[in-house]
Order: structure tokens, then C-alpha cells, then sequence
């Protein structure tokens, strides 16, 4: 259960991602979960998938993106205060099979652990080159705030992007397209 403060917290992220890591307490964590139908930014993310993969039929399962975070502000004399995100994301797309062009509905799942620190990282050539530190006793993925706001889509488009696969295929057995007639062969023996 949320208390009244995490509950404005929560609603101000489904506005807007850029979330003002002071708002939350040192060391307390506290969980939001966010899915397409009630978080427009997230909703993004879902149709940015979809495009992408360009199925010519649409609907006829619902396409879905479900995200948890667990967030928690930290400090220390290393890099001032920091936002640690623990980070799941789930869901549902369609995507056209790149072997024989044929719609077919996926899921994804994905897990990550990532830390947003202060900007003025990102200028210095220590850490001009990393995309991972090890803060609060983990290693875990970089990422920048500024001035205190560390946008959270970012993370969650990175999580997303790194669950799907990149050449989906109906099926492990698909036997693609005939490269003389252009005949789907899962369907039919063409001759060739």
C-alpha cells in the first residue's frame, strides 16, 4: 500500500517520467508499477516496438507492456546523491516473422538494475566511456540525472529493447519463404 506521498509520486511519473529524485526519502524503497493502458510514456515505448516490426494485422491480441520499478535514493562521497532503480518490464507484441512473413505474437520479459547519477559524470573522462559502475555494493547499468531529474523512460526503453528479439520467427522450425517463387513453405511444398 502506498502512503499519500507515494501516491502523488506515482501519479506525477505517469505524467512525466522525469522524476525528481529528492521527492523520495534516503534509503527508503518504494515500488510503482505501470502498464500501457494508464501510463502514456509507456504506452509510447509499446507502440515504438510495434512499429518497428510493422505485423500487417493489428488486434487480435492486445498488445501490452507491464513495468515494475522499485526505487531508492541513495548518497554517497563518491557520487552524491544517486537514484537506484530495480526495474522489470513484461508484455505482449506483434511482430512479422523475418523468415516467412507470417504476423505472429510474442512476449518479452526482462530484468535490470540501474543507477542514475549526477551529470557531471558525464563529462568527466573517467567515466566518459562506461556504461556500468558499481555503487551501492552492485554493479549496475549507468545512467545521468540532471539536476535531480532522472528520466525513467530511459531505462525502461533500454530494458524493453534488450528483451525482444531482434529477428523473430513464427516458429524455431519455420522454413521461410521459397527464394524462387516467394511461396510461404511452411504452407505448401512449391517444386523448388
Amino acid at each position: 500500500m502506498l502512503t499519500t506521498i507515494e501516491e502523488k509520486i506515482h501519479k506525477e511519473i505517469i505524467d512525466n517520467p522525469e522524476f525528481l529524485i529528492s521527492k523520495l526519502k534516503d534509503s527508503d524503497e518504494v515500488v510503482f508499477e505501470f502498464n500501457n493502458e494508464d501510463t502514456d510514456w509507456v504506452n509510447k515505448v509499446l507502440t515504438s516496438i510495434t512499429d518497428e516490426y510493422e505485423p500487417e494485422e493489428h488486434g487480435q491480441t492486445p498488445d501490452r507492456i507491464n513495468c515494475k520499478l522499485t526505487l531508492k535514493r541513495d548518497s554517497d562521497t563518491t557520487y552524491g546523491e544517486y537514484l537506484l532503480v530495480q526495474g522489470a518490464v513484461n508484455g505482449k507484441y506483434r511482430a512479422t516473422c523475418v523468415k516467412c512473413l507470417a504476423d505472429v505474437d510474442l512476449k518479452f520479459e526482462n530484468e535490470f538494475n540501474v543507477a542514475y547519477v549526477n551529470s557531471r559524470f558525464e563529462d568527466d573522462p573517467e567515466y566518459e566511456e562506461l556504461d556500468e559502475i558499481f555503487v551501492a555494493g552492485e554493479v549496475r547499468d549507468l545512467y545521468f540525472h540532471v539536476r535531480g531529474k532522472a528520466n525513467l523512460s530511459e531505462s525502461v526503453i533500454e530494458g524493453t529493447i534488450l528483451a525482444l528479439n531482434r529477428y523473430p520467427v513464427c516458429t524455431e522450425e519455420c522454413r521461410g519463404l521459397c527464394s524462387q517463387c516467394g511461396a510461404n513453405r511452411n504452407l505448401a511444398e512449391c517444386g523448388h
